[in-house]
């Protein structure tokens, strides 16, 4: 988005799997009860591009070190009409608990007929 390389010397996205873990390599959808491979690979490149959220799941608070602040997918989350960086960390923990935490992005919004996801 910099058009440029803000940290060169830095790994952008690192991912590790456990090659002793069993999984479905193929990509003919037949994984039956086996680990899509390519699900579980998708999934975790979603979290090096920032696909995660920063609320400590015990106390409502924000993680990630002293000073602790949301990360950009904080920033997407509703909960009952309220973005859940507004609101207080009781609120934020009630909020991660329900059933009626959704996420606001445009292009997610599109997607689901306008509606938050």
């Amino acid at each position: 988005m910099a058009g440029t390389d803000l940290g060169p010397s830095v790994t952008d996205i690192r991912i590790e799997f456990n090659t002793q873990y069993a999984f479905y390599f193929g990509l003919d959808l037949n994984a039956g009860t086996s680990t899509d491979y390519v699900t579980v690979l998708l999934h975790e490149m979603a979290h090096g591009l920032g696909f995660f959220d920063s609320i400590i799941s015990t106390t409502g608070e924000y993680g990630y070190g002293s000073g602790a602040y949301p990360l950009i997918y904080d920033t997407f989350l509703y909960y009952n009409g309220n973005r859940l960086t507004e609101l207080s960390n009781s609120g934020r923990y009630t909020a991660i608990r329900s059933e009626a935490l959704c996420f606001d992005g445009a292009n997610a919004k599109s997607a689901n007929g306008a509606s938050r996801i």
